[in-house]
């Protein structure tokens, strides 16, 4: 049985693609729970959750719409964006300079 695009517009999926950036938003709690580490949860306490500018560099498994998660090796790049600087090209829409 065939589907048309028509049919198809409701069951989209995204993949993010590799070589480009995302933000992840790293729990410290919610990370340590599962080890049921007393110490390890008290410290974790006592930091916030945080958000992380990441490279997506290398998919590391194919992406399937009936996998949730998609694989990849990061590197990170910040845990905040940078301030602006017009002699370096950094702008409220660019965030990293050119070259770099």
């Amino acid at each position: 049985m065939g589907c048309s695009d028509a049919d198809s517009i409701g069951h989209l999926f995204y993949s993010p693609s590799p070589r480009s950036y995302a933000v992840i938003r790293l729990d410290p709690v919610e990370m340590v729970r599962p080890f049921h580490d007393a110490q390890a949860l008290l410290q974790a306490q006592a930091m916030r959750p945080k958000s992380y500018l990441i490279f997506l560099h290398l998919e590391r498994a194919l992406p399937w719409p009936d996998q949730p998660w998609y694989r990849f090796e990061i590197e990170p790049v910040a845990s905040s964006l940078r301030p602006e600087d017009h002699t370096r090209g950094i702008t409220s829409i660019r965030k990293i300079p050119p070259g770099e």
